[in-house]
């Protein structure tokens, strides 16, 4: 086990990856991550704030191993530079998970420390983009997900001052734009 960065539909890898988690630990250590110390975060974006409340965590005293999942769908640069040093120097039994849709929302820095995992055709929405896709190009638009997608402007993503709750509405609605063009361009196929 190793720090590791994965892309893909973070809410979709990172049950995979628990799953794992828990096999590899029990083969290791003779328990599973509920023997574990678990820190999750889970936000669209991750602050300055949150990289201390990670720091506090890897220091603090267990025998336990110590796993953190970071889940965002936007980085926040400032958060990324103040995990450096912690991705750099971990301490003993603590492994560190980043999620993110791609390797552009994370600092070349930060990839440089860790290992990296292309999780494909984990898009949430892909059935949805496929069967879209098969209706008459005329009956499209009637569908209730591209209503509401297309409904949006531009000004809707900006996420500034918006509750988390539509923040992650927004992100659902980005994922299946995701999906719509990996199902038109062949890649999602899978």
């Amino acid at each position: 086990m190793q720090n590791t960065v994965y892309f893909g539909d973070r809410r979709v890898v990172i049950e995979e990856v628990k799953k794992e988690l828990d096999l590899e630990l029990r083969m290791q250590y003779g328990y599973g991550l509920e023997g574990a110390s678990v820190m999750e975060v889970d936000q669209m974006q991750i602050g300055v704030d949150g990289a201390r409340a990670v720091k506090d965590f890897c220091y603090k005293t267990s025998e336990n191993v110590k796993i953190i999942f970071l889940s965002s769908f936007y980085w926040n640069a400032s958060f990324q530079n103040a995990l450096l040093k912690l991705l750099e120097e971990t301490p003993a039994n603590t492994f560190i998970y980043l999620f993110g849709y791609s390797q552009k929302s994370f600092l070349p820095t930060v990839l440089s420390r860790v290992q990296k995992v292309q999780k494909k055709n984990t898009n949430r929405y892909l059935k949805e983009a496929k069967e879209i896709l098969s209706l008459e190009p005329n009956d499209r638009p009637d569908h209730k997900i591209v209503k509401k997608v297309l409904a949006l402007k531009v000004s809707d993503y900006s996420f500034k001052d918006d509750e988390e709750k539509e923040k992650k509405d927004r992100e659902s609605q980005i994922l299946f734009l995701y999906a719509l063009i990996d199902v038109l361009l062949g890649s999602g196929a899978g």
